[in-house]
């Protein structure tokens, strides 16, 4: 660890280091940290306390039910797709089942997640099965990924002819345990 910023040695940040990953880590005053903790702890009561009519607002305005989940979900399948038409469906079915690995390696690593969590929870196999297949969405122009929304409507839209192209999911018929 780097010794603390120069002129503040009783500041919030004690030390400053580089992981082994490369990452920039950072070593925070206990006290400080404690009232930092504090006030993030308390700010997730105030947004818990909002939460119910967070929800309603989302229900009623998609007219369905709506859960943070669908849009971590929505999310991944949508990065998944785009880095799918960015590496292009071509080569060898081996090829694409190692690019497949990649982008799912990719998107767990924006979610904090395993790849399996994110295989399995998170990315739409309709956008997997047909990349595999040696299909995906048009590549997205430079244009297109650099407009805000960051998922532009251009993607998102190819992402959804998709999904709808490949049907509703289907679920393996048997016992759930």
């Amino acid at each position: 660890m780097d010794p603390p910023p120069p002129g503040r040695p009783t500041g919030h940040i004690q030390a400053i280091g580089t992981d082994t990953a490369g990452r920039r880590q950072y070593l925070y005053h206990p006290r400080w940290r404690q009232r930092r903790d504090a006030e993030k702890f308390d700010h997730v009561l105030t947004v818990a306390r909002r939460l119910p009519w967070i929800s309603a607002y989302l229900r009623e305005a998609a007219g369905c039910e709506v859960s943070a989940n669908d849009f971590r979900t929505w999310h991944a399948t949508v990065l998944a797709a785009m880095l799918f038409a960015h590496e292009a469906a071509g080569g060898s079915r081996t090829r694409r089942e190692r690019v497949a690995a990649a982008v799912v390696r990719g998107v767990a690593g924006e979610l904090g997640n395993t790849p399996t969590v994110a295989r399995t929870s998170y990315i739409d196999p309709r956008v997997v099965d047909p990349f595999l297949a040696g299909t995906t969405i048009p590549r997205p122009t430079r244009r297109a990924l650099a407009a805000a929304p960051p998922a532009p409507r251009a993607v998102e839209r190819a992402v959804l002819t998709v999904l709808h192209q490949h049907g509703a999911h289907r679920f393996a018929a048997g016992p759930v345990a």
